[in-house]
């Protein structure tokens, strides 16, 4: 991950110190998530803490991150479409981690695949996005960014948003079902972990 201070780069850095910095605060909840007995109320009080980071964090890149790179980088649209869809699968595991306390069946397992799904996620765009928006916009332009996530912070959403056609998609061991074998080896293979990554075959 890419080297950061959590406070100051959100007060005062570009676009893309902000959002490492977001980075850098979900990774060290999940940390302490991880570090919390199972079973300890405080878990599923950290979740809510990382749901609500995830889901307003997905919102600030989805204005001011994906626009840019879908319109200015090379290559951009095919990693507009990956990233977003990244986004869309996180928010069907939140809203199904929401209603779970930390002694439900499945919790554990589910906020284990959102952690491995996530986590894959921000190293690629550090990787492969951050370095796009750098070579596509100015200092400039990636300083104004900034100060439009921070405006955006106070009124971003906190609560995983519904994707119709998507909320029913996984079964109980996490696959999609009826993928093909080409598919399965893409999904384990992509930046973000995949989904298939977390059951044997």
């Amino acid at each position: 991950m890419i080297e950061t201070n959590i406070a100051r780069d959100r007060a005062e850095g570009d676009l893309l110190d902000v959002l490492a910095a977001d980075h850098e605060d979900v990774t060290r909840h999940f940390s302490a998530f991880l570090g919390t007995p199972i079973g300890d109320p405080e878990r599923k009080e950290l979740m809510d803490t990382i749901s609500a980071l995830l889901v307003s964090h997905a919102a600030i890149e989805e204005a001011l991150l994906y626009p840019h790179i879908r319109e200015r980088a090379e290559d951009g649209a095919h990693s507009a479409v990956e990233g977003l869809d990244v986004h869309a699968h996180a928010e069907v595991l939140l809203r199904q981690i929401a209603p779970l306390d930390a002694h439900a069946p499945g919790f554990d397992r589910l906020v284990a695949v959102l952690d491995e799904h996530v986590s894959g996620h921000m190293h690629w765009e550090e990787a492969r996005l951050f370095p796009m928006m750098r070579a596509a916009l100015s200092q400039g332009e990636l300083d104004r960014l900034g100060d439009e996530a921070r405006a955006m912070r106070s009124g971003a959403p906190t609560a995983p948003q519904a994707h119709p056609g998507m909320e029913g998609l996984w079964t109980d061991d996490y696959r999609p079902p009826g993928v093909s074998a080409a598919d399965r080896l893409r999904r384990g293979l992509t930046p973000a972990g995949g989904w298939d990554r977390m059951k044997p075959h």
